[in-house]
């Protein structure tokens, strides 16, 4: 029955609701009643339009009263929004100018730009990872970036992959990138249930209404529990809210244009739903006006049904009965017949069939048989497609509203589509948290020039040969070890002293004969000495210089004094390795062979080898500063002994100037509790040592080497 619609301005096929009541199938206004009359007849009446109803929400506010992009807070205001300038954030409120990068490269070796890339990405990971931990530390998860298309969340390996490629060249996405893996671990926490509805009802769901329906099933389902988990943020982490602000705004911008105005009545529809439900500040005021009642409803059943626990489900199935009805309503029931529907493309195909066909010389009654052929196996192919799809209306509507329409809802509601980075890039990354890789900046009082203040660290990891090496130097080294070990062992053991004569403490019984000549020193006190705790750094100049020669009796003797060390509480050992300008100009590059932190690579100091340059007083502050900061004991003593064959020798760091600046740098770090003491082999070491060490020594057999480190220990020691 066709009645004209005020309110749309056309005229439509009335919708019987039933009970007499018959509405717009699009509005959802009642357009007239019908009744009987006295005589059994039907009578109708019109129903004014000014009584027709208008969704008109608060402006800039959704149904929740939310403001921005409507995302669930609790009017806390994370420091990194506050407006106040300061001379460290420089006045700025992007979440990621609280991490900052400040990663630079100089001029360039090569690789040295995409190393830097590459440690910015590790660092990004490790922040996303913790991030996402803090939403809920008792769920675990692994964080990776994405390197193919594969779902953003795991949830039975309880893995999350994030877009990585959005933070490849800069971080000015790291915020989307955080709202993302935030995002994701929610799921982790709180959308197991769902997983588990959504595997239940799937094959029922295609048997009545084709894939099509699923699709459109789950996308509702994922639409309301994006909302539910959203909602529990500000609960647990009221700060993150502005990540999921960030991450709504960088993806609902971009099709809001795609979502608003279509020409498609169901598109039109779920754009408005998605719209409305997620990002009501792009919904359109036409489009707002078209489906006021359906957004009315959505309202109330998001409301009555809660955005909770348990009656999000409730939710989930009362959207897909309105959804499901609409479609009816809207006519996607009215069968077009299966070849109103595809009738087009089987012409198409077979009619370029037919000109292959012709093109291979068939014609006549033969081509005409060929071609019925044809046709009925084409037919039978999008039979079996549209029986597999389009079952019912909704299944119908979403075949109408084309395959773009399909991906944008899909990938609003929880398929969106990643950037992905290489495996190359991967692996890199991977390569650089095995070895805790890190660079950071000296300060430009501490550097020898301004292009000269990059400084990067690396924990060794051994290959097979590396170890075999450190076995085989050990073994060399077994005597030394043997000898530093016994007197090593004696470091840290208590001494107790009694002290005789004394006027208080207890009673000495071979003072009582002393009684009657009225003494009072009959007392002793006993004490205990005990050895302070001492922090070991070897520092060894990995220089090319250093080649076979001196390399070898330097790293045994630092896998002597690690072995000697080793189980003495009292001792604590690093040892170091440095390098210059071999990846970067300007770069100083510094190698962890052992230490405290470094359990897991006992051998590691079998990979010691001769490299590039060496950059010494950048080095010497380096390692000092990284003793200090992983020391357990801030008030131990503090020995740093550096191995060298040379004078510093890196590129714009030679001569005086150079020799002037390692100095200073030796002053600085013995002013931070180091006793220095280098340690020079070859003919350099007595000519020019003076000039930078308070404290060195000249060892001229090289195969003596680690008996003379034997016997520094043993004096600073006192043992």
């Amino acid at each position: 029955m066709e009645e004209y619609c005020n309110y749309c301005q056309a005229e439509v096929d009335a919708w019987d609701e039933g009970d007499g009541v018959w509405s717009c199938p699009s509005c959802l206004n009642i357009l007239f009643t019908t009744s009987l009359d006295d005589k059994g007849e039907d009578y109708l009446e019109a129903v004014d339009s000014s009584t027709y109803d208008s969704y008109t929400p608060d402006t800039g506010k959704d149904m929740w009263g939310r403001d921005k992009s409507s995302t669930w807070s609790s009017g806390y205001t994370p420091w990194w929004q506050k407006q106040e300038s300061s001379i460290y954030s420089g006045g700025q409120t992007s979440l990621s100018s609280g991490w900052g990068s400040g990663y630079s490269s100089i001029g360039g070796y090569g690789w040295s730009t995409d190393r830097t890339k590459t440690y910015r990405m590790m660092k990004n990971k490790n922040h996303l990872d913790g991030l996402a931990k803090i939403v809920d530390p008792t769920i675990r998860h692994s964080l990776d970036y994405s390197t193919r298309q594969q779902s953003y969340c795991d949830m039975e390996n309880d893995s999350i992959r994030v877009d990585g490629s959005m933070i490849l060249d800069n971080d000015d996405k790291l915020d989307v990138v955080a709202g993302l893996a935030i995002h994701e671990k929610l799921h982790l926490v709180h959308s197991k249930p769902l997983m588990k509805y959504l595997r239940d009802k799937k094959y029922g769901i295609i048997d009545e209404h084709g894939s099509f329906g699923f699709d459109i099933y789950k996308s509702i389902c994922n639409l309301v529990e994006d909302e539910y988990i959203e909602k529990q943020l500000p609960k647990t982490c009221p700060g993150y809210v502005s990540y999921i602000s960030a991450v709504k705004d960088h993806y609902w911008k971009k099709v809001e244009d795609k979502l608003q105005d279509n020409d498609e009545p169901f598109a039109d529809l779920m754009g408005a739903i998605l719209l409305f439900v997620r990002y009501p500040s792009s919904l359109s005021a036409p489009q707002k006006k078209r489906w006021a009642n359906d957004l009315k409803i959505v309202e109330k059943i998001l409301k009555t049904d809660g955005i909770d626990k348990e009656g999000r489900f409730t939710a989930m199935e009362n959207l897909w009965k309105h959804m499901m009805k609409r479609a009816k309503q809207l006519g996607y029931d009215k069968d077009e017949g299966f070849k109103g529907m595809y009738g087009e493309a089987i012409d198409g195909e077979c009619e370029r069939y037919e000109e292959r066909c012709k093109e291979g010389g068939y014609e006549g009654e033969e081509l005409e048989e060929i071609m019925k052929k044809h046709r009925k196996e084409v037919e039978k192919d999008y039979k079996r497609d549209y029986d597999s799809k389009c079952k019912t209306a909704i299944a119908k509507a979403m075949d109408a509203i084309g395959e773009e329409m399909r991906k944008i809802i899909a990938q609003m509601t929880g398929e969106q589509k990643k950037g992905v980075i290489t495996r190359t890039m991967e692996d890199s990354i991977k390569e650089l948290m095995e070895k805790d890789y890190e660079e950071y900046h000296l300060k430009s009082d501490d550097a020898f020039n301004s292009r000269q203040t990059k400084v990067t660290w690396q924990k060794v990891s051994p290959t097979s040969s590396h170890r075999e090496l450190y076995t085989s130097d050990k073994r060399a080294m077994k005597s030394v070890i043997a000898k530093l070990k016994r007197k090593i062992q004696l470091y840290g053991n208590p001494v107790a002293l009694t002290i005789p004569n004394q006027k208080k403490g207890r009673l000495n019984k071979r003072q009582l004969h002393k009684i009657p000549q009225d003494r009072n020193d009959l007392f002793k006190i006993k004490i205990v000495q005990d050895d302070k705790q001492l922090d070991v750094c070897l520092l060894v100049d990995e220089s090319g210089s250093m080649g076979h020669h001196y390399m070898g009796p330097a790293r045994q003797s630092c896998i002597a004094v690690k072995e000697a060390l080793q189980g003495n509480d009292k001792l604590n050992l690093w040892v170091f390795g440095h390098t210059a300008d071999q990846n970067e100009r300007g770069a100083t590059e510094m190698y962890e062979y052992a230490s405290p932190f470094m359990k897991d690579r006992p051998l590691a100091c079998g990979a010691m080898r001769a490299r590039y340059e060496n950059r010494d007083g950048t080095a010497i502050l380096s390692s000092a500063e990284r003793v200090k900061s992983q020391s357990d004991h801030p008030w131990a003593d503090k020995l740093m002994i550096i191995f060298s064959d040379g004078a510093p020798s890196a590129d714009g760091y030679r001569g005086d100037s150079a020799h002037k600046h390692t100095a200073k740098m030796v002053k600085k770090v013995e002013g931070l509790g180091f006793a220095v003491i280098q340690v020079g082999f070859g003919g350099w070491a007595s000519r020019q040592q003076g000039d930078m060490f308070t404290n060195h020594i000249s060892v001229d057999d090289i195969n003596t080497l680690p008996i003379s480190i034997g016997k520094i220990l043993k004096k600073v020691l006192r043992i």
